[in-house]
């Protein structure tokens, strides 16, 4: 938007044959105030959409664009746009009122602002965007005749007109009354004559049939709408009375036949690309190359590749300056790939050959090898062939034999698809005007699960990340994988001799940063070490790395580094290869499932698990008991309860012997949902309990965990004052709410009293065993229950134990955690995004009344997000309900049942994170206790402790639901947090330090535990230059900032400066003292850190700088008390607000 310079809505882009055009009107006067300068411009829009729409109708949307920066603070900018979803503007519309709604929207998401209350201010406006899109409505009709069934209710307005304005008079002649709306609805709900009430956010029904212990008519209605309320309106698509969740995907059984392996690499372009009034991205990714491999399953014909000219080597294309459109030809490639293998599938069908030994095993069989049932006339037996080679594999019922049809998609898979090469392709899908389809998953408008392109109505490539399936680093995967022989590399054993393996079983290095313009390729020699330095990680490379790279450069005979870089792409593009097959292999031994077929490890492992336990899950029919269920479900605790802690016992520095002897102990709890997921789950038979809800209470007591039946319970709780000093660490049942001052909901443990409380039973017997009080039960949901679950989580525990290689041990590691994930999913998040290339698919979205806003990435290229108008409740979320309240009832009793039962007042609990627990407790030696007390050893796994450890057994190894030493036998010396996710500890002067959303090299280099301390506890001074020790800083522990927030004070003393490479060779330090690496030095009390990443605008990558606020003591999930080291749950009797 910068090149516009002049006043006035200007137009910028359009696009799919002007479709969509975009209008800008920048801040030309620097106005300072979002109300004066909309109020400035009002006028102007107002005539702009009228010009506009002066002859057809037009949809448009608003986007205010703006930059907040930290006062005092270099480079700090943080770019904001404020949106308004797409409104029609018809020829008579009151354009006037349409726009005062729409300032009045931005406004309204202007004050909520987040990043206001993080230290940030308003440093410009700079303009508002105009979206303009071509709105051609549905047209009217005349007059047509109700039906009599309809008619004889009387109760729609059907006026009779002769012109073609039938829709506009039924709305004027207010078309369904509002007193005689139910009169048409309900014959479609029922056939009895009782009354129905209707939800008109998600058109739920409640008849008006009286109840003795449930709440029937209007007072049903009221109480839906408390749960409706917390949601967006969505007409909920409910699951057919008797549906269940069983394993059907017996088309996935088989290995698909074609799979498709690439990886891009690119240029960064040195760029000064201003982002904001300050920033400038430093580099721009263009693509440089790509690679790609078809690898065909085994069976497969080999003649085939040449029959239909689909490559067998990997293909590695590199541009140049004159022939720069790498990611269009890549598109073009893979689609051509696809088009062959789509041919062949459908021309190349070969008839059965089955030899003696086939016919003989296909004769004797009884059952169906799929699915198990017994053979019949009506399903008959049938033999299963390969279509592509005619080979036997399997009998069949006919049934199962019509489920295994041939693909109709080719997989093209890329590590880190989402994040990176995605940017590359996306914008390239509709080059030329191809106008096929392109379907998208996503998570974002920039961040795509996956998504696919069509080559015809049937077949599609579908690009997917591996990523989503093992997420790490292919450097971590690729070395997981090796063995001593290779074995496991069988793509890359193809390209590469037997000599060469261990060259190229291994990431290769390269000089990412260093390779900033087309020329660079040209080199012809190993560019020098400081040169392979990376910003994104603040390192350089290791001796050992720059020896690989001099290695490959040298056995390859590299004559430049274009070649050197072709070289490390093949490698990496075999080596993805190789890792996703050895990972199918398994899956397809171990369950007999091919991952090929799915998008994600948790869509894998859920069928997985469905296959393995051949379960058959109810499915909730009944939209108030999903909301019941979705208002119980609650994720992990976290929390600092005590901000700051010192040890004091023999093995720490400044013991003092005249204190009490104490010692931080870090505890883990193994395995965490894995042990909840073992536990008795939800299954079928879920049903309002008929009677009393009081008296469901009172059997409470006599309920225990592996009970047949279940159930959920809605409660108002409160909490006795003579509980809260007892239960303060860690209160009972926490709850989402927005803490006072706050405007975010988080999960908090308080004292408030809760009302209409969703929780599990064993949760609730839990609490009241402890003296929480139960005012009033309102109802209560009953299910069946059983293990049904554990013997696959357990299969998988015991596979990992004997897994061969780290890959396999986390494999079956991932395929647990992935089924918990898969339980948790929440089906109204999904975001509705579709790309689109086509002018009349574009119009006819835009017509569409969930149409939102449109994002355009070129001529003909459009994203168009939409609001859900539907959300298929078809998942058991009963499942991760359950999972997240068992979870919780393992915490609460280790901490209530097992520590504060033997320790009593000599513990105390600092900090929780989920599955953690953070002690301070007043004993001589922990471990001592736990010889000296089996109720507390057989909680604990020592398995990771020093062999010569007194504790050290392997009798409880990994044991689901124990706990472990965080640190080992080494001893914390000291702890500080400053909020929930933001923490560090000294063990044994080896600083941990965690910080969720801060770059793991920030960290490391520019995070310390003093700083954290000073953002604690000291006064900001502008003469605190040094960087004194913990010691001097101990005397002033007790002080606290001069401000509420250290952010404002702190900002005003940042600096940095650059400083150069810290590689030991001298020729090296020379030549980086020419060419600095970019690394901040921060003063003492800096809460910012400035983060170097990869961003993408509209698919454009680019590496920028931004500063992140990585210190900061502001915690609002608790109470701070004057010390600003204890604090109180939200509701202690002691708060005085």
């Amino acid at each position: 938007m910068l090149r516009v310079n002049r006043p006035g809505f200007i137009e910028i882009e359009s696009s799919l044959n002007r479709t969509i055009v975009w209008y800008f009107r920048k801040n030309i006067d620097n106005v300072t105030s979002y109300r004066a300068f909309l109020n400035s411009i009002e006028s102007e829009l107002v005539a702009k959409l009228r010009e506009c729409g002066r002859i057809n109708p037009i949809k448009y949307n608003l986007k205010l664009e703006a930059t907040y920066v930290v006062p005092n603070l270099h480079n700090s900018d943080q770019n904001r746009a404020f949106k308004t979803s797409a409104r029609e503007l018809y020829v008579h519309s009151n354009v006037e009122a349409l726009v005062d709604r729409d300032f009045t929207r931005l406004l309204g998401e202007e004050d909520s602002y987040a990043g206001k209350y993080s230290g940030f201010t308003l440093s410009c406006i700079d303009g508002l965007l105009l979206g303009v899109y071509e709105y051609t409505p549905m047209g009217g009709s005349s007059y047509l005749p109700l039906p009599e069934s309809i008619l004889n209710r009387k109760a729609v307005v059907n006026p009779k007109n002769i012109d073609r304005q039938c829709f506009k008079w039924a709305i004027l002649a207010k078309h369904v009354s509002h007193d005689n709306r139910t009169r048409v609805a309900s014959p479609q709900k029922n056939s009895h004559d009782h009354r129905l009430f209707f939800c008109k956010r998600c058109f739920a029904s409640f008849d008006n049939q009286p109840l003795k212990y449930k709440l029937h008519g209007e007072r049903a209605l009221a109480k839906h709408r408390l749960l409706c309320g917390e949601h967006k309106p969505v007409l909920p698509l409910m699951p057919k009375e008797g549906d269940t969740l069983k394993f059907e995907a017996w088309r996935k059984t088989e290995r698909l036949p074609f799979v498709v392996y690439a990886d891009f690499e690119a240029l960064l372009l040195k760029t000064d690309r201003r982002q904001g009034a300050n920033t400038t991205a430093i580099h721009t990714h263009h693509p440089m190359s790509y690679g790609y491999l078809v690898i065909a399953a085994e069976g497969v014909p080999t003649d085939l590749f040449d029959q239909y000219d689909i490559p067998r080597a990997p293909v590695i294309f590199r541009g140049s300056v004159t022939d720069d459109d790498v990611a269009e030809r890549f598109v073009s490639d893979v689609l051509c790939v696809a088009e062959k293998i789509a041919r062949l599938y459908k021309e190349v069908i070969v008839p059965i050959i089955m030899s003696v030994e086939d016919s003989r095993v296909h004769g004797v069989k009884k059952m169906c090898d799929l699915c198990g049932c017994a053979f019949s006339e009506r399903n008959c037996k049938t033999a299963h062939h390969d279509h592509l080679s005619g080979r036997f594999l399997k009998t069949l019922c006919n049934t199962c034999n019509l489920k295994l049809k041939t693909p109709n998609f080719v997989p093209c898979y890329l590590h880190n698809l989402s994040n990176y090469d995605a940017h590359f392709i996306v914008t390239n899908l509709a080059n030329g005007g191809d106008t096929n389809r392109i379907s998208v998953i996503a998570n974002t408008e920039e961040k795509y699960i996956s998504f696919s392109r069509y080559i015809n109505n049937s077949f599609s490539v579908r690009f997917i990340d591996t990523c989503r399936f093992m997420a790490s680093s292919l450097a971590h995967l690729a070395e997981n994988l090796t063995t001593a022989n290779f074995d496991k590399f069988r793509e890359v054993a193809k390209v590469f001799a037997p000599s060469e393996m261990e060259l190229v079983t291994r990431k290769g290095v390269y000089p990412y940063e260093y390779t900033d313009s087309w020329d660079k390729l040209d080199a012809t020699s190993l560019p020098d070490k400081f040169q392979f330095y990376s910003a994104l990680t603040e390192t350089h490379v290791s001796d050992e790395d720059y020896s690989h790279a001099t290695r490959v450069w040298n056995h390859f005979a590299c004559t430049s580094l274009g070649a050197y870089s072709d070289l490390y792409l093949k490698v990496d593009v075999v080596l993805s290869a190789d890792v996703f097959e050895n990972f199918r292999d398994i899956c397809m031994a171990t369950y007999h499932l091919d991952p090929a077929h799915y998008y994600t490890s948790p869509g894998f492992s859920f069928d997985c698990m469905l296959k393995f336990t051949k379960v058959q899950l109810e499915l909730l029919t009944d939209f108030e008991k999903v909301l019941f269920t979705e208002a119980g479900t609650r994720g992990g605790l976290v929390q600092a309860s005590r901000r700051h802690a010192r040890a004091n016992n023999p093995a720490t520095p400044g013991y003092n012997a005249d204190e009490p002897s104490t010692s931080l102990i870090y505890l883990d709890a193994n395995n965490l949902y894995g042990y909840a997921m073992c536990k008795y789950m939800p299954i079928s038979d879920f049903t309002w309990y008929p009677g009393n809800p009081e008296v469901a209470l009172a059997q409470l007591e006599w309920m225990g965990e592996t009970d047949d039946v279940g159930r959920i319970y809605e409660v108002d709780i409160s909490y006795p004052q003579h509980l809260h000093d007892a239960h303060n660490d860690m209160p009972f049942l926490p709850h989402a709410s927005i803490p006072h001052g706050s405007s975010v909901r988080k999960l908090m443990v308080t004292f408030l009293r809760k009302e209409r409380y969703v929780v599990h039973y064993m949760n609730l017997k839990q609490a009241m065993a402890h003296g929480v009080v139960v005012e009033k039960t309102h109802r209560v949901l009953e299910f069946r229950q059983s293990p049904w679950l554990a013997p696959y989580i357990n299969f998988n525990t015991e596979l990992r134990r004997q897994a061969a290689n780290k890959f396999e041990e986390q494999f079956f590691k991932d395929l647990n955690n992935s089924v918990f994930g898969k339980s948790i999913e929440n089906m109204r998040a999904r975001f509705n995004l579709e790309l689109v290339s086509c002018p009349a698919r574009m119009r006819k979205l835009i017509n569409r009344p969930t149409f939102k806003y449109c994002t355009t990435y070129n001529e003909n290229l459009s994203a168009v997000t939409q609001h859900s108008k539907e959300v298929d409740f078809c998942k058991p979320i009963y499942i991760g309900f359950t999972v997240l309240e068992l979870s919780k009832v393992l915490m609460y009793g280790f901490h209530y049942d097992v520590m504060k039962r033997h320790y009593g007042d000599k513990i105390e609990l600092l900090y929780t994170d989920t599955d953690s627990l953070f002690y301070r407790v007043v004993t001589d030696d922990f471990y001592a206790d736990l010889i000296d007390n089996p109720n507390l050893m057989r909680f604990m796994d020592t398995s990771n402790l020093p062999k010569d450890h007194k504790c050290y057994s392997t009798l409880r190894k990994r044991v689901p639901g124990l706990f472990k030493n965080e640190t080992n036998s080494r001893t914390v010396y000291e702890y500080v947090a400053l909020r929930a996710k933001s923490y560090a500890y000294d063990v044994e002067q080896e600083v941990t330090i965690r910080s969720k959303g801060v770059m793991r090299h920030v960290i490391r280099n520019h995070l310390t535990f003093a700083e954290h301390k000073r953002c604690l506890f000291a006064d900001v001074d502008d003469d605190a230059e040094s960087d004194e020790c913990d010691d001097e800083f101990d005397a002033n522990m007790g002080k606290m900032f001069a401000a509420d927030s250290a952010l404002k004070a702190v900002a005003q003393i940042h600096r940095n400066a650059s400083t150069g490479s810290t590689n030991s060779s001298t020729t090296v330090a020379a030549a980086a003292a020419t060419h600095p690496s970019h690394v901040y030095s921060y003063m003492p009390f800096t809460p910012y850190r400035e983060n170097v990443s990869i961003r993408s605008f509209k698919h454009e990558l680019r590496t920028i700088r931004s500063m992140k606020l990585v210190l900061n003591r502001a915690d609002d999930k608790r109470y701070v008390l004057p010390d600003n080291i204890s604090t109180y749950a939200h509701g202690h009797h002691r708060i005085n607000y």
